[in-house]
């Protein structure tokens, strides 16, 4: 299985990051909750905002970090098998 290339360059996942939450922040922020909020708009809208992204960014970077982890993983293998010690092991 092959990681997305999100997952591979950190400078767009911070990116996808940024995306997900300025879009959710524009969405929250209308004439309507303007009105209904007033001051504690702010509060309400980190308030939304932690709600929503928490599980889904948690998702995401579970996801990069066993990307990354893979990715290790299989450079180490190829590292490995190149020296011709992997013989010795039968697991690899």
């Amino acid at each position: 299985m092959q990681p997305s290339n999100s997952f591979k360059d950190v400078g767009q996942y911070v990116e996808e990051i940024l995306d997900k939450t300025s879009a959710l922040l524009l969405s929250e922020i209308t004439e309507d909750t303007i009105k209904q909020h007033g001051e504690r708009l702010g509060a309400v809208v980190s308030n939304c905002i932690r709600e929503r992204l928490s599980a889904e960014l948690k998702a995401d970077t579970r996801s990069y970090l066993n990307a990354a982890y893979t990715e290790g993983f299989g450079v180490a293998r190829m590292m490995f098998q190149n020296t011709g010690s992997h013989n010795q092991f039968r697991c690899l």
